[in-house]
């Protein structure tokens, strides 16, 4: 079996029709696709069976994370760990996903009665470790902040993480820090942060999985794969209480 690799920019997928309806492969894998991109797959007269990865598709064959239930699930953590003030840092550069997942989280905080003040929630220009200092540093400088905080975009969390060490915000006597999404230094800081996930390795078999299958069988009828998220605690956040 041999696999081919080729990047796009967002919203440029129309930019490889020709390898979509090639007939030099068997099957196309794709991966971060925008609203735009999803319009031209499904308005496209395409000859390959496709697998589009973490977004649910009703005319493709599509693997997702029940985001909104993502969502729900963290705060039910946040609830099982007696929290009763949350907030929340993210990007305006997120995706479908999410956006969702935000959407789950913040309902499900006011069902359980979690107080999450709009100075708690922001969203930043940019999902790096700026935006994510610059938004925990606003957090903090105000006349209280939340006692857990779910940072939407891993690459924000050491910047997060860097606005409560200068502030002297102790994790997680202080407060507590949940991340979405995994770096391998999350493990070498102090204190190590915990995540919830999807893990690549899942992801790509179920995808390779799904297509071989479709191949094999000829199957026509979109196919939708729901996978479900993983958590590893470490050190800024415990787990759920059983």
């Amino acid at each position: 079996m041999e696999f081919i690799f080729r990047f796009f920019h967002p919203d440029k997928l129309f930019q490889e029709r020709e390898l979509l309806t090639s007939q030099q492969f068997s099957g196309v894998i794709v991966y971060g696709i925008t609203d735009v991109d999803e319009d031209f797959l499904n308005n496209s007269v395409l000859n390959l069976p496709i697998v589009v990865l973490l977004r649910r598709e009703e005319n493709l064959h599509s693997i997702c994370l029940d985001d909104y239930a993502v969502g729900q699930n963290i705060a039910r953590l946040f609830m099982e760990r007696g929290h009763k003030t949350a907030g929340y840092i993210g990007s305006h550069q997120r995706g479908r996903g999410a956006t969702i997942r935000k959407l789950g989280f913040l309902e499900q905080c006011r069902q359980y009665g979690i107080q999450i003040k709009e100075q708690w929630v922001i969203d930043t220009p940019k999902r790096d470790y700026e935006g994510g200092f610059i938004a925990m540093k606003e957090i903090i400088e105000g006349k209280d902040y939340p006692s857990i905080m779910f940072i939407s975009m891993p690459q924000q969390v050491i910047g997060t993480w860097n606005a409560c060490q200068k502030a002297g915000v102790r994790i997680p006597d202080d407060m507590e820090i949940l991340a979405y999404g995994t770096y391998n230094y999350f493990n070498y800081l102090s204190p190590t942060i915990s995540c919830v996930y999807l893990p690549m390795e899942c992801l790509a078999q179920t995808a390779l999985d799904l297509l071989m299958t479709v191949l094999d069988k000829n199957i026509q009828m979109p196919i939708n794969r729901i996978l479900h998220e993983e958590y590893c605690f470490r050190e800024s956040c415990g787990g759920f209480i059983e």
